[in-house]
Parts: structure tokens; sequence; C-alpha cells
């Protein structure tokens, strides 16, 4: 385990004031979303010093939380987030780079409702990531986070548990692939309450096998100290070089900001 307090700590437009995913295509153009309560809108650009786009997007915003690339130029909303745990089914909204509708598809979890905001697709392969909860395991509590999977190609709505991992006090917010085989992911501290340290974000990188099992073995945590200010960082870019851009909400003092960070080793 590393702490960070990382340079590039940069400011977001106020458009994106509460961002809950962002993803950056081949071509090196970067999209975001809001979180739900927010219109139902896909915003391109917003760093590097380029200007910020909005398109509409024909998908109600529930609650999205999160945004991943889909068949190298189209992107999916994950509409997910269920913080009341009620959702009979969640939905997935493919669009094109200007925000038009391809397909929505309403998923199902195999026995109840989960929250969740991280999501990714690699390939024809949908993974989504529960925020993780509280669970009792025998005399001691573990913080689990279900990983579930389900093939586009298929045509079946029903997601499929893979596989759960602890994730000690943190509340996991968004995952990316970094390569072939390991996720990044980005987490905070639900429980800090330090008056000067509001928060504690974490950074993972963990490998997947080829079951889509966890390696126990190789999650690895990044922490990252935000004094001063409750920041929840909601998204997570990879960017190679071993490093990933994750991207906070907006505060009452601050505003929405991205910064990078080295990931774990």
């Amino acid at each position: 385990m590393s702490f960070g307090c990382v340079p590039g700590n940069r400011k977001l437009p106020e458009t994106l004031r509460e961002v809950s995913g962002v993803a950056r295509m081949s071509d090196g153009n970067t999209y975001w979303i809001n979180d739900g309560g927010n219109p139902a809108e896909l915003f391109e650009g917003g760093i590097d010093n380029r200007p910020v786009t909005r398109f509409d997007v024909s998908l109600p915003n529930v609650d999205w939380e999160g945004l991943t690339p889909y068949k190298d130029s189209l992107l999916c909303i994950c509409d997910i987030g269920d913080n009341r745990q009620r959702r009979q089914e969640i939905k997935l909204g493919i669009i094109d780079l200007r925000g038009n509708l391809i397909e929505a598809r309403n998923l199902y979890y195999p026995k109840q409702p989960y929250n969740a905001e991280a999501c990714v697709i690699k390939g024809n392969d949908f993974y989504l990531l529960t925020k993780a909860r509280m669970t009792s395991n025998g005399a001691a509590k573990v913080n689990l986070a279900y990983l579930f999977k389900l093939d586009l190609a298929s045509g079946s709505s029903k997601l499929t548990l893979k596989d759960s991992l602890n994730f000690s006090r943190r509340a996991i917010t968004d995952m990316a692939w970094v390569s072939d085989s390991t996720l990044a992911i980005v987490a905070y501290d639900y429980r800090a309450k330090s008056l000067f340290l509001k928060t504690l974000t974490s950074v993972y990188s963990v490998t997947i096998d080829e079951n889509d099992h966890f390696r126990q073995n190789t999650l690895r945590e990044r922490k990252v100290l935000a004094p001063f200010i409750w920041t929840q960082y909601e998204s997570i870019l990879p960017l190679g070089n071993g490093e990933v851009m994750i991207a906070s909400e907006k505060t009452k003092l601050f505003p929405a900001r991205w910064r990078i960070v080295s990931l774990p080793r």
C-alpha cells in the first residue's frame, strides 16, 4: 500500500459539476456524464484546454453512474445507481459520440438489487462491480463488492455473479481496464469523519483470471489524501504508463476537479 498526494489537481468546467463517468476514445477525445438528477447529457472535452461540447441523450438519467467505451466508436452509459437498493431493473444505454441512442437494454440481478457505480466493457463482455456492502462472515464483518458479468452479444438481460472482494471501509465508485487482465478501481472511505481530512480516496489495482475471478493476492492500494474538503472521487480513466486520472464532484466550496494518480505497485 502506498500514499499519494498527487500533483495535477485541476478544475473541471462548471457543466461537469457532478461527474459520475468518464471515457476516452482511441482518437484521444474525452467524454463525461453527470450523476442522477442532472439533465440527460453527454459532454465532450473539458480537459487539455479543450472547450466542452454538450449533446442531449434520449435516455432518462435515473441514476447514471458509469461511462465506458464500446466497439471503438460507441459509448455505454450505465444507469446502475440504486442507493435504496429497490430498483427491479437497471439499464444500459448504447450511444454514438453525439449522444444519439442506439440501444437501451434493461438488466436484472439474479437475486436481489444492489447499489453500483462501477462498470466497464471488454469486447462484448460487460462487467459491473457493486458499491460494496457490509456483510457478516461468521464472527467477522467484511465489506464485499460483487462482480457481475453479462455477454452483450448473447441477447440475455440477466447478470451473472462471478466473484466478490473485500474492500475494507471503502465504497466503490468506478473502475477501468488498464490491461487485458488488470482493473483499476477508485473508492472512498465512507467512515472518514475527521475535521481536516473529510475523506480518503483509494485507487486499487487487481488482476482478474480467465474465469473472471479476482486474484486476491494481486490487490494493491494507493491512498490519496484530500485535506480540508469533502472530495468524493467518482470516475477513473486509464492514461497509460502506470497512471490514471480520477475526477471528483463539486463541493459547496470547491469546483469539481481531476488529478493524476500513479497506480499502486
